[in-house]
């Protein structure tokens, strides 16, 4: 069972990710090269990927439980509440309780 921290850790990194795939095909963003890449992945650790909608998204085990990462630091869930409240207003209650 994914916990509501995960699993807005995990639904930022695959919006994000997405966003970059859309990005990448209009040529807006370039892919980063490979010697940045080596570094990233040596930066994370102990990472493990998990299958998202058909999406391989990295991850790590924090104390506070599981974590999508971005850019070797795992995603904090209450950023991203914080965020989502931000857009969704009045309507957020009655949206996270669909």
């Amino acid at each position: 069972m994914i916990l509501r921290a995960e699993a807005l850790s995990l639904g930022k990194a695959l919006a994000g990710l997405n966003a970059q795939s859309k990005g990448r095909r209009l040529g807006i963003f370039k892919p980063a090269p490979k010697e940045i890449r080596k570094v990233r992945e040596r930066e994370r650790g102990e990472e493990f990927w998990v299958d998202l909608l058909g999406r391989a998204l990295p991850a790590v085990n924090t104390d506070q439980g599981m974590r999508a990462v971005v850019e070797s630091k795992p995603i904090d869930p209450d950023v991203v509440e914080r965020y989502l409240e931000s857009k969704f207003g009045d309507a957020f209650e009655r949206a996270r309780s669909v």
